[in-house]
């Protein structure tokens, strides 16, 4: 017998496009972060430094997204199921739900290219996404000079 196809083929042991192991999680603290760096290598932000990015995402979610669209998304991104899990468990067509998921998608970056700290993170790194906050914010999270 032969093994069941996957829409999005997914191997959890792969390394992320970042180079960062897929199943370890973020460091609490900036000091956690650079205790558990490799020698010569720079360390990963910490949950600290990316739950402002987290807020501003979660807001996009919230105000983009209909229900069906988020309940899709989450479905995909965060639970990976697969297209035709999700297709059987709502009764729709294959290419329907991917047709919602990718909508998702595309209007969820749209509203993130609005952002500019999430752009400034994205051409800069976390150096210019510190730069992008109120000083004030950068206190309160420990990353002003």
């Amino acid at each position: 017998m032969s093994p069941r196809r996957r829409e999005v083929p997914y191997d959890p042991t792969q390394r992320s496009p970042r180079g960062r192991e897929v199943a370890c999680a973020a460091a609490d603290s900036d000091f956690q972060a650079l205790m558990e760096a490799r020698p010569f290598e720079d360390a990963h932000p910490s949950r600290a430094v990316l739950l402002p990015l987290r807020d501003i995402i979660q807001d996009a979610i919230d105000t983009t997204l209909t229900d069906r669209e988020r309940w899709i998304f989450d479905a995909c991104v965060v639970e990976r199921k697969s297209i035709r899990a999700l297709a059987s468990e709502l009764n729709l067509s294959k290419s329907h739900v991917d047709r919602i998921k990718h909508l998702a998608c595309a209007q969820l970056r749209a509203a993130l290219e609005r952002e500019p700290a999430i752009m400034a993170y994205l051409e800069r790194g976390l150096d210019g996404f510190a730069a992008s906050l109120p000083d004030q914010k950068m206190n309160e999270m420990g990353l002003a000079a």
